[in-house]
């Protein structure tokens, strides 16, 4: 997958913005969208996700490609669940999801950390975690992992 560089003077001048922003000027210069969309197809091919009723997604910040993920790959979807930090994403995430953009689906947004985080309320058949292992420490990831695994 090739990354656009963001100039780092970028990133110095927006240290007053959200992290909404700042996430947002940074998806601006990448690619992963065209990648996600490209192994989303090839997964679909080899992959049948029709048992999945219920999913937790942790790290969507505003869930656009936790949205197209599960539009495209969990076609018998009932119930969805969204974990994100930003306050801001949190609010642009649930004002998507009130728009009727998982038609059918029962949908929820969770503001917290992930590390602070109960874990979800029942057993879970999806876990997405699309771009958020790698800010979670290994320490964190494991306790995270046995959470899931555990509900």
């Amino acid at each position: 997958m090739q990354l656009s560089t963001v100039c780092v003077s970028e990133f110095v001048v927006m240290a007053d913005v959200s992290l909404h922003q700042l996430y947002a000027k940074i998806r601006e210069d990448d690619d992963f969208a065209a990648v996600l969309r490209t192994l989303m197809e090839d997964v679909a091919s080899k992959v049948d996700f029709s048992h999945v009723k219920s999913c937790v997604a942790i790290g969507t910040h505003h869930g656009e490609r936790e949205i197209d993920f599960t539009r495209r790959l969990l076609p018998n979807l009932k119930s969805f669940v969204a974990v994100e930090r930003d306050p801001e994403a949190v609010e642009v995430l649930r004002a998507n999801l009130q728009k009727g953009v998982l038609p059918g689906v029962e949908t929820s947004a969770v503001e917290v950390l992930v590390q602070s985080w109960s874990g979800p309320d029942e057993p879970v058949d999806a876990v997405l975690m699309l771009n958020v292992m790698n800010g979670i420490t290994p320490v964190d990831r494991t306790a995270l992992i046995r959470k899931l695994m555990t509900q």
